[in-house]
C-alpha cells in the first residue's frame, strides 16, 4: 500500500474521530452534539476503515491465527516481540500501526462519548464535559480516570438532590 494511500486513511480516521470531540469539548450542551453522538452512524465509515485494515492484513498473513497462536501460546510472548510483530503483521507494517491507531482513536472515542453521556445525565458544567472529553482524546483512559475524579469532587462538593 502506497504512503499516500495510508496518509489519506490515517488522515480520514482522525478527521472523523475529530468531529465526536469537537462536539463533546467545545458544544457539549448544544442539541446538535446530543444528537450526533447518539446516533451511531458516525461510526460506520471509522468502522468500515477499520475492517479494510483488517482485510489487508489478513490477505498478506492468511496464516494469522497460526501466528498468534505461536506469538501467545508456543512463545508465551516473551523475547522477540518486535520480530514476532512483523511475523505477524508481514511485508506492511504501516497498515498494521494504522490499523492499531484506527483501534485506539474508536476506543478513546467510546470512552469519551461514554464520559459525555454520564457527565450530561448527572448534571455536571459544560467545561467540566469538555475538559474531561480533551483530555481522554489526548490521554484515553488517564482522562476517564480524572473524569471519575472530578465527578466524585463534584459531587462532595455540590451534592445533587435525590
Amino acid at each position: 500500500m502506497s504512503p499516500t494511500v495510508l496518509a489519506i486513511f490515517f488522515g480520514l480516521s482522525n478527521l472523523l474521530v475529530s468531529i465526536g470531540y469537537t462536539l463533546m469539548a467545545f458544544f457539549p450542551k448544544r442539541t446538535v452534539t446530543q444528537q450526533y453522538m447518539r446516533s451511531l452512524w458516525w461510526l460506520l465509515p471509522l468502522l468500515g476503515l477499520y475492517l479494510l485494515l483488517a482485510l489487508l492484513i489478513l490477505i498478506d498473513r492468511p496464516d494469522l491465527m497460526g501466528n498468534w497462536d505461536a506469538l501467545y501460546l508456543k512463545g508465551r510472548i516473551l523475547g522477540s516481540f518486535v520480530t514476532a510483530l512483523s511475523d505477524i503483521y508481514g511485508r506492511f507494517p504501516q497498515v498494521a500501526l494504522l490499523h492499531g491507531w484506527v483501534h485506539i482513536v474508536i476506543g478513546d472515542l467510546f470512552m469519551a462519548r461514554w464520559v459525555y453521556f454520564d457527565a450530561s445525565e448527572r448534571g455536571l458544567p459544560a467545561w467540566m464535559i469538555g475538559l474531561a472529553t480533551l483530555l481522554i482524546g489526548f490521554v484515553g483512559p488517564i482522562g476517564v480516570a480524572i473524569y471519575l475524579i472530578m465527578r466524585e469532587t463534584k459531587k462532595r462538593i455540590i451534592p445533587t438532590a435525590t
